[in-house]
């Protein structure tokens, strides 16, 4: 009886959400194409040092992508458009962005820097590696700050 009553609800929820992705004329994969392309353009965001991720809301319909929230000046308004932009699937950015010189972003966290050394390291390894001569194996690359 439990199972019966399990399996209606998750039939009736999923009727319920294909039914509204089919009511604005989308399919399910369109549907969880935008969320994937939602999360990837926040992940930047948050990723990026110029920005505050928390403060921009991103909201994706097709191949549109539209910004809302604050950012302190004009160049970070630009870097959110064209961040968004540089992802496949993404044809128009409505950029709703507003300027409030008083949203700096605040210092990265300190595993924000443990990484940006890994990746500095790994890029220095890979440049060395491809020069004939250089056994990158037996060099030891040290990074910091």
């Amino acid at each position: 009886m439990v199972t019966w009553k399990l399996l209606s609800l998750v039939l009736m929820a999923g009727l319920c959400y294909g039914g509204m992705a089919f009511a604005e004329d989308k399919t399910v994969g369109d549907s969880v194409d935008e969320v994937i392309l939602k999360t990837r353009i926040e992940t930047t965001y948050a990723l990026n040092d110029s920005l505050r991720a928390r403060d921009i809301s991103t909201e994706v319909d097709g191949s549109t992508v539209t910004l809302t929230g604050t950012v302190p000046g004009r160049v970070e308004k630009d870097l959110a458009k064209e961040l968004a932009l540089a992802y496949d699937g993404v044809d128009r950015v409505v950029n709703n962005l507003e300027i409030d010189p008083e949203a700096a972003p605040e210092e990265p966290p300190e595993w924000r820097q443990d990484l940006d050394d890994v990746v500095a390291n790994a890029n220095i390894r890979r440049r060395l590696a491809s020069h004939a001569g250089i056994k990158a194996l037996t060099l030891d690359v040290n990074v910091e700050g």
